[in-house]
């Protein structure tokens, strides 16, 4: 299965879960941020990391995971962009990367 293909069946579910946002308090241990092509870069114990994209790269989508779960989805960076999915109200810090 592909990468963009298990994300939005993670984003699927979730979205009919309905679960709630994630608490202020949250020990964060990973945050990992991903595109249709696979993981552009995150925060893990080990350090920071960052896949560079081509500059006229145009991104489908940006998929946030916060300790392995499926924490924020944005539809469209840029002009049109829509988020589908925040679990992240209470962690405003962790969007910083993504201008949000």
């Amino acid at each position: 299965m592909k990468i963009t293909e298990k994300i939005k069946e993670t984003l699927k579910s979730a979205k009919e879960e309905k679960l709630e946002p994630f608490p202020a308090d949250l020990e964060i241990e990973t945050v990992e941020f991903f595109d249709q092509l696979g993981v552009i870069g995150g925060h893990t114990p080990l350090g920071f990391f960052e896949l560079n994209r081509y500059d006229d790269h145009v991104f489908e989508y940006i998929a946030v995971y916060v300790n392995g779960t499926l924490a924020y989805f944005l539809e469209k960076p840029g002009k049109n962009e829509k988020v589908l999915f925040n679990r992240v109200q209470n962690l405003k810090s962790i969007l910083n990367p993504i201008g949000r």
